[in-house]
């Protein structure tokens, strides 16, 4: 599986080949749009687009119609590019009621597109693109998509796969982002692409002739246009372990939220975090482990490394720091006392 955000570097590097067929599946609309306007543009000469360039619903397609404009051969181009949208839907009978369980993947296997995917065309560059939660049969589908090309996941960049994302977005806009402007380009803005790209356009705009933008330039330009996240803050406490941030943003939560609400949620995460580190003693696969603990795939392969590099005896201490944190708050403790306390703790 490979990141959008990953994927639309080297796109943009133009280091490596195109595959006969990806598949784009995640929850950021954005992002996969934004991977289907790259792959078009680098897969069709801008001349020869209206000729070789086709989008295809399954839900208006059959099978059999949609898979013989992925064989026909490019005009005038050397490649032809199809993408066809929630191919999952073929696993419905003529009638329309949806095929469940072994039956609905025994036709995802064997159906037109299977084979397809088996032997497809060396000049059509094919893209799947799914939507919301996978079924059986789209996970068939999509395990034929890895053996025949690339899965893109398109959920939102986080961390410093987000920064990395934002310093990619600048360069194509014309401006270097100094030291420090990425992350404070987030903290203010979110992590929401479509707005932070709108906000680049703004600070590209402001940057002009001189082609370069600091901290300061992205303080003066943004401002505090991100809501405060409870996720991100979990993110910042046991992921990123950020103590300066996750108390500025503590401070803002703490505005809207009482203090024994977000202890449960912190409480909530470290569990994950316990249960992920028995899942993966199990060998469970991301997609696997996603599921099980309802997380994007992103976030469970940095949860992952943090998991394994924490021994259980820090857990252990993790756990204690939370009930002590509870009990001081319930006895009446000041909540933004204890959960600045929580926080160093957390992080050190």
């Amino acid at each position: 599986m490979t990141g959008a955000a990953e994927l639309l570097r080297r796109l943009e590097r133009g280091d490596a080949a195109l595959a006969p067929v990806y598949l784009l599946r995640g929850e950021d609309a954005w992002l996969r749009d934004e991977v289907l306007a790259r792959l078009r543009a680098a897969a069709v000469p801008p001349a020869w687009m209206s000729a070789n360039a086709v989008t295809l619903w399954a839900v208006d397609t059959p099978e059999d119609a949609a898979l013989e404009e992925a064989c026909t051969p490019p005009f005038g181009s050397p490649r032809r590019f199809v993408v066809l949208r929630e191919p999952g839907i073929w696993a419905k009978g003529a009638g329309g009621a949806k095929r469940r369980g072994r039956k609905a993947v025994q036709e995802a296997e064997q159906g037109a597109l299977a084979s397809y995917l088996r032997d497809p065309s060396p000049t059509t560059v094919l893209v799947l693109v799914m939507s919301g939660k996978p079924t059986m049969a789209e996970e068939a589908i999509a395990r034929a998509a890895a053996s025949a090309g690339e899965v893109v996941v398109c959920d939102r960049p986080e961390g410093a796969e987000l920064q990395r994302w934002i310093d990619g977005q600048a360069r194509s806009l014309g401006v270097a982002l100094g030291e420090g402007a990425a992350a404070a380009l987030v903290a203010r803005g979110g992590g929401e692409p479509l707005a932070l790209r709108q906000e680049l356009m703004k600070l590209a705009s402001y940057a002009g002739a001189a082609g370069s933008a600091s901290l300061e330039d992205v303080l003066a330009v943004t401002g505090e246009l991100a809501p405060p996240n409870v996720f991100q803050f979990l993110d910042l406490l046991f992921v990123e372990r950020s103590p300066n941030r996750a108390l500025g943003l503590l401070a803002r939560l703490l505005d809207d939220m009482h203090p024994l609400q977000l202890l449960a949620m912190t409480v909530t995460q470290l569990r994950k975090l316990a249960q992920l580190k028995g899942a993966l003693a199990a060998g469970l696969s991301d997609w696997q482990l996603a599921s099980r603990l309802r997380l994007p795939p992103p976030l469970v392969s940095r949860m992952s490394l943090v998991v394994r590099r924490t021994p259980p005896a820090r857990m252990a201490e993790l756990l204690r720091a939370l009930g002590a944190a509870e009990a001081s708050l319930k006895l009446g403790g000041d909540g933004r006392t204890v959960l600045e306390g929580l926080v160093l703790e957390s992080c050190r």
